[in-house]
């Protein structure tokens, strides 16, 4: 057994309370500039960073504190890190799956159903009965009881292209099929976990699974059809047998599928009051995919994806030589896009692409957060490292901002990059997290690769800090992303809807209706829609707060004015939504002028001020990728991976 089985095993750890940190920089780091190395340098490109800085939300920062370093990080970040740091020693027991649900599929034995002496023609029937219980039809319903199960039916590619990684549950099966095989320390992953886990992954996979099982029982209905067409042909005793247990079998799909339903119609009601939220503080957003999914869902899902995807393309995990046509296109622009349609829908549009040319700009000369000789120190690492990060949304932020939303959150997650490589090479720098290959130092690069497991798919994962900070910082990243876009943009205020309905039911805002004429509906004076205190209100959250099933929404957001989203009357229950205008020929061009005229805007000139978005740092020339030995005297005794790359 895999050690570890868990579809995306490093997807959805649940949030635990710490109190926020008071007032942090807008920068996210503190410290004393004149205990580094060289304090005028620090200064002078602290300077730089605090330039055009937005400013933070008022909400989801903490701190951690790393000797006379202050850092400040989304909770979710501080989670991991902290569970990274207490995790261990040894590796977690393997993950045992007892059905309760699918007791007769796991118990599932093929039977000798043919007469001694049968008709002509019955071993064809029994062989196309049987077909109709293989392995893998057998494992519809234990998709249901542990979602997770699928990706073990996923066989890894030998190719993978950046069209590979726009499906979202393929992309989710590509990690976490790796994942399986990878080495978890004990006390990493908490008991609370799992179970979250398989709901996000139900809710994803909610119209494939509600597919496949209808599928299924009518196959076993047939099934049922044919044992009775052909009884001839069957020992009466096993045919009467293998009846009840098709029969057996057909109920605990039922059973499986209701399940499925109200986890999907729980998600549904939480995702209404989460949208309505948002729209009771006059903000708008469009319809989401994955409608079941809450904005917490959206959040973590996006939040463990952003980090894995931003492993691979630092080529870990997957091996490299699987992805022809670019780490970073593969798994960066796509990856990136998908999240945008996880939280933003048609407003998520065409993110994907700006973050990877962000990515492709390099950060080499800094990720070793001053431990290599004759370099900088790690307070001038950090505060770079840092504006390296904040380069990383200077595309795509003014794009979102051109349509209303408020993106401060958005740089936020980029500045995370530099407190997170901080953080982990002070106070992880032992922390390993991958399969049990040939390790890191002495081996050459290219050695590392096919060893795995004696398998030519996978690469090793987290195995020193610079590769735990590319998770990091993919994964703060995107959760800055999805929070910027679940936030929504001004726009019309929702309107109540109680007409004709009765008393207690949803208002369609947030509310309930309460003002109720004689005949038990909800009517206002003059016929109209009434709400219980002339607005909405947002009650009966659900939320539990230690594994996160409801999401809080800040008012702090900036009004600003979106120049592409017209609002439909009439959609969702009578708010209105947003839906993207046709964006044109002169609106590509500008948007294409702005992608890849940003960069140098204002670096063309040193006597042009530089915008809030736009950095005029030079853009570093990426090394190739060193080959020689690691730790070897040319690679200063450390892996030769190029973290920019």
């Amino acid at each position: 057994m895999r050690p570890l089985a868990l579809s995306l095993s490093l997807l959805l750890l649940p949030l635990w309370a710490h109190p926020a940190a008071a007032a942090p920089t807008p920068w996210l780091f503190d410290f004393d500039p004149n205990i580094s190395k060289d304090p005028s340098y620090v200064k002078t490109h602290l300077a730089t960073l605090k330039a055009g800085l937005p400013g933070l939300p008022s909400d989801s920062i903490g701190e951690l504190t790393s000797k006379q370093t202050k850092l400040y990080f989304y909770q979710d970040v501080i989670d991991v890190l902290l569970l990274a740091k207490g995790s261990g020693p040894g590796i977690a027991p393997p993950v045992t799956r007892t059905p309760k649900r699918c007791v007769a599929h796991g118990a599932f034995a093929k039977p000798a159903l043919l007469r001694s002496a049968p008709p002509p023609g019955c071993a064809g029937h029994e062989q196309a009965l049987m077909a109709r219980f293989g392995q893998r039809e057998l494992a519809t319903c234990a998709y249901v009881e542990f979602p997770e199960r699928y990706v073990y039916d996923h066989q890894p590619l030998s190719l993978i292209l950046p069209t590979t990684t726009t499906n979202l549950e393929l992309l989710i099966a590509i990690l976490g099929e790796a994942l399986t095989h990878v080495q978890y320390p004990t006390k990493l992953i908490p008991a609370g976990f799992l179970p979250r886990a398989r709901e996000v992954l139900a809710k994803v996979r909610y119209a494939t699974l509600k597919q496949e099982l209808g599928q299924r029982r009518a196959s076993y209905q047939q099934a049922l059809a044919d044992l009775s067409q052909h009884q001839s042909c069957y020992e009466p005793a096993a045919l009467t047998s293998f009846s009840k247990t098709v029969a057996a079998l057909i109920a605990e799909l039922a059973g499986a599928e209701q399940d499925l339903d109200a986890l999907h119609n729980a998600g549904l009601a939480q995702a209404v009051k989460d949208r309505k939220a948002i729209e009771a503080q006059g903000r708008k957003r469009a319809d989401l995919p994955y409608p079941s999914l809450t904005d917490r869902d959206r959040e973590l899902l996006a939040f463990y994806l952003g980090g894995l995807v931003w492993r691979v393309r630092g080529a870990g995990l997957i091996n490299e030589d699987k992805i022809p046509l670019g780490l970073a296109l593969t798994f960066v622009s796509a990856p990136y896009q998908l999240i945008g349609d996880i939280a933003g829908g048609v407003d998520g549009q065409g993110v994907g692409l700006p973050i990877y040319i962000s990515e492709n700009w390099g950060y080499y000369k800094w990720y070793d957060m001053g431990t290599d000789p004759g370099s900088n120190d790690k307070y001038a690492d950090l505060v770079e490292m840092t504006n390296r990060g904040k380069r990383a949304t200077e595309l795509v932020a003014p794009l979102l901002a051109g349509r209303g939303f408020d993106t401060r959150h958005l740089v936020a997650g980029g500045l995370m990059m530099g407190p997170c490589y901080y953080y982990i090479w002070e106070e992880l720098p032992a922390f390993k997290l991958g399969l049990p290959c040939k390790t890191w130092p002495g081996a050459p690069w290219k050695a590392n690769t096919p060893g795995c497991l004696g398998a030519p798919h996978y690469m090793q994962f987290l195995e020193w800090p610079t590769a735990a900070g590319e998770f990091c910082t993919g994964a703060a990243l995107a959760l800055g992303l999805v929070k910027t876009l679940l936030r929504g943009k001004p726009g019309a205020a929702c309107t109540p809807d109680c007409f004709g309905k009765p008393c207690g039911a949803s208002d369609t805002c947030g509310g309930t209706c309460s003002v109720c004429a004689d005949a038990g509906t909800a009517v206002g004076p003059d016929g109209s829609a009434v709400a219980p205190d002339g607005g909405s209100s947002v009650t009966d959250r659900g939320a539990d707060q230690r594994f996160d099933a409801g999401a809080s929404h800040p008012t702090d957001g900036a009004a600003r004015r979106d120049q592409g989203i017209a609002a439909q009357p009439g959609a969702s229950g009578g708010c209105a939504v947003g839906a993207r205008a046709p964006l044109g020929l002169l609106g590509v061009l500008v948007l294409l002028a702005m992608l890849l005229a940003a960069p140098r805007r204002c670096c063309a000139s040193p006597e042009t001020v530089p915008s809030e978005h736009v950095s005029c740092a030079p853009n570093v020339e990426r090394p190739r990728r060193s080959r020689v030995p690691v730790g070897s005297a040319a690679d200063g005794g450390r892996s030769p991976r190029d973290p920019g790359s």
